[in-house]
C-alpha cells in the first residue's frame, strides 16, 4: 500500500514538474516576443521620424526655389524698366526675406 503511494506521489510530482516546464517555456516565449515586438516598434517609429524630417527638408528646398526664381524674375522686370538698376532691393515672402543685389 505504502509503495502504491509513494508511486502515485511520484507520478503526481512529475506531472507538477512538466507543467512547471511548461509554465517557465510559456514565460519565456511571452517574453521574448515582447521584446521583438517593442524594437519592432521603436523602429517603426524612428523610421516615420526621419520621414518626416526628410519630407519637411524637401518642402523648404522647394520654397527656396521658388523663391530664388521670383527674385530672378522681379531683377529681370526690373532691368527691362530700368537699365540703369542697380539692386537692393528685398523681396518678402511667407518664409522669409530675399535681397536683390
Amino acid at each position: 500500500m505504502r509503495d502504491e503511494f509513494n508511486i502515485k506521489m511520484a507520478s503526481k510530482q512529475g506531472v507538477y514538474r512538466i507543467k512547471s516546464y511548461q509554465a517557465n517555456a510559456a514565460l519565456v516565449l511571452v517574453v521574448a516576443m515582447s521584446a521583438i515586438l517593442i524594437i519592432g516598434g521603436i523602429s517603426v517609429v524612428l523610421s516615420s521620424v526621419d520621414l518626416g524630417k526628410s519630407s519637411g527638408d524637401a518642402v523648404s528646398g522647394s520654397y527656396a526655389r521658388l523663391n530664388s526664381v521670383s527674385c530672378r524674375e522681379e531683377a529681370l522686370y526690373k532691368i527691362a524698366r530700368d537699365p540703369n538698376y542697380v539692386g537692393d532691393t528685398t523681396l518678402s515672402f511667407d518664409t522669409g526675406d530675399a535681397l536683390l543685389l
